[in-house]
């Protein structure tokens, strides 16, 4: 497998996120906005792209970690 060229960004820019999956089907969860606000939502990927989700979790959430993918993730801290 060989490095490529990243074309589909998250829709919302993010970090200290927790996250799991492969290059098919994956999740990115919580975490702070570019301007330091803490996220509730969460992102998935297809392999094409990343879709905002509309369930968001009770409380937001930085640092954490993650596991498993689109269909059956976890966070944990």
């Amino acid at each position: 497998m060989a490095w490529t060229t990243e074309t589909n960004g998250l829709n919302t820019a993010r970090y200290a996120t927790a996250q799991g999956g492969g290059s098919t089907d994956s999740i990115c969860i919580t975490g702070f906005d570019d301007s330091s606000t803490r996220l509730n939502t969460a992102e998935t990927w297809n392999g094409n792209a990343w879709t905002q989700e509309t369930a968001t979790l009770n409380t937001d959430r930085i640092d954490q970690g993650g596991g498993g993918n689109s269909s059956d993730a976890i966070g944990f801290a």
